[in-house]
């Protein structure tokens, strides 16, 4: 018996109703029908446990015909597609990138503490997180659109508290996999029956307002509501990352790059073409690690911002320092692990530059971005 009908998807499960049609039948694949009349014959009811087995329920309109239930099990698999039980199964290729962040707004007695969620849909993965900073340490618990995903452990770290939990599909070691869609639900942070924090999460990208500045630069961005990230990474999350986050409060601006898993050394910060500070990468547990932070107003162990990095292009590049010789530029110094070293021959060789004046007496300098750092003369 051919049963034909069609239903929307509901999470896991599908209803469906169904009808047999009765038809003078034309040559073709699996049939066409000449003409016919559909029958009712009753409902279909699916209910996938994994990607590769569900059950489905028949209930016939006929009193005659029992219902009854089958298991169902996979038996083809449509060429370069994948299963894993995640949202990304469901995304659509010709879908474009999603990203959303956004603060979720303090309902209990919280303090400073904050509440960030995060959600980043690409070609290859879709991704949820939500981070907890400056609360007590302690566990937590989330819930989105009414159902609780598991714990957030707040832990001590330098400067206060934080944790996190991530979700990912296809799920990876560390993560959750990610089987729920948060865009559009009402999301909540609880300790035990009290809720800290709510809000409902965007079903679409952020569009921050911003309002009169806050005092301080007059370039910096004014203050406001809103939050901007710029995340680059390597396809399969091995090798050098860069962030970029630049958040507008009611009462100050901050913006802050962070470079992890480079080459320990030092980076040039160059937004929009001009050199904004150095990002210092060190040896941490587990990898390297550097970051440079602007504020508006200022505060002590920040840099000023005096320059709005929306709209630009931001790049780290190797420390390079400028040789000048006798007052003339001979070349540039390229500064790795606390050292950089430019030499020259004559003649030319392959791995030095062509040594063309003579230093000796004349005046020797290191500059950088406008500022002399080191002076000296040869005898």
């Amino acid at each position: 018996m051919w049963l034909a009908g069609s239903a929307p998807v509901n999470g896991k499960q599908i209803d469906v109703v169904v009808s047999t049609l009765s038809a003078t039948v034309q040559p073709g694949p699996f049939g066409s029908p000449g003409g016919g009349q559909f029958t009712a014959f009753g409902t279909l009811h699916f209910d996938f446990s994994s990607c590769n087995s569900a059950t489905v329920a028949y209930d016939p309109i006929d009193p005659a015909l029992a219902n009854g239930r089958l298991n169902l099990q996979r038996g083809t698999q449509l060429y370069a597609s994948q299963c894993t039980g995640g949202i990304s199964d469901d995304r659509s290729v010709a879908a474009g990138d999603v990203q959303i962040e956004q603060f979720l707004a303090a309902v209990g007695n919280v303090g400073p503490g904050k509440a960030r969620a995060r959600f980043a849909q690409r070609s290859d993965r879709s991704e949820f997180s939500i981070e907890l900073e400056d609360l007590a340490a302690g566990q937590y618990r989330l819930l989105v659109g009414g159902e609780d995903r598991g714990s957030i452990d707040v832990v001590s770290v330098t400067g206060g508290t934080e944790g996190e939990t991530e979700f990912r599909s296809p799920v990876e070691p560390g993560k959750i996999l990610l089987d729920f869609d948060p865009r559009g639900q009402f999301v909540e942070v609880r300790n035990g029956s009290a809720v800290l924090f709510a809000a409902t999460f965007a079903a679409q990208g952020n569009t921050g307002s911003g309002g009169g500045n806050g005092g301080g630069t007059s370039n910096a961005p004014s203050t406001g509501d809103a939050y901007y990230l710029l995340k680059l990474e390597p396809a399969g999350n091995d090798g050098p990352e860069l962030e970029a986050e630049l958040e507008q409060r009611a009462d100050r601006v901050e913006f802050s790059v962070e470079i992890e898993d480079a080459t320990v050394g030092d980076y040039a910060l160059r937004i929009g073409g001009s050199e904004r500070g150095t990002v210092t990468v060190v040896a941490v547990a587990g990898g390297t690690k550097g970051e440079i932070e602007f504020r508006n107003p200022v505060e002590a162990g920040k840099q000023p911002l005096d320059f709005d990095p929306r709209g630009q292009v931001i790049e780290a590049l190797r420390a390079i320092y400028t040789l000048k010789v006798g007052g003339s530029e001979r070349g540039t110094i390229t500064v790795s692990n606390e050292r950089g070293e430019i030499k020259f021959a004559s003649p030319a060789r392959a791995d030095r530059a062509l040594l063309d004046f003579d230093p000796r007496s004349q005046a020797i300098e290191i500059w950088r971005n406008g500022t002399r750092f080191l002076s000296g003369q040869l005898p």
